[in-house]
């Protein structure tokens, strides 16, 4: 399985990744950063581990480090996402305090 590494989008002064793209399947993979998507188009299944959840324009949802995932496009669909990448640094709980976020890493980091 592929282990993706923030150290390939991101420099130390700016954990911080956006990009659009455009996907087919996506074999199961990680990496050690989070990964907050939205569809902007298509429709599929979102793997995570082995539990399948679909997929439709307008979901967005968050992928945590270290969870297995992949993604199944259905057929003839073409699954368009604008991808946000960050290191779990960036939510660090003394700076979200401060700008009135506290709570926000355990809704981030889903059981």
């Amino acid at each position: 399985m592929m282990h993706l590494l923030g150290s390939h989008f991101f420099t130390p002064e700016f954990p911080l990744y956006v990009a659009q793209a455009q996907h087919s399947a996506i074999a199961p993979h990680q990496h050690d950063f989070f990964e907050l998507v939205y569809l902007v188009s298509g429709r599929g299944t979102h793997y995570i581990g082995a539990t399948g959840y679909p997929l439709r324009a307008g979901d967005v949802y968050v992928i945590s480090p270290n969870e297995t995932h992949a993604y199944h496009p259905d057929p003839d669909t073409t699954v368009r996402i604008v991808n946000v990448l960050f290191m779990p640094e960036v939510l660090d709980e003394s700076l979200l305090e401060r700008a009135d976020l506290s709570g926000l890493t355990q809704l981030l980091y889903v059981e």
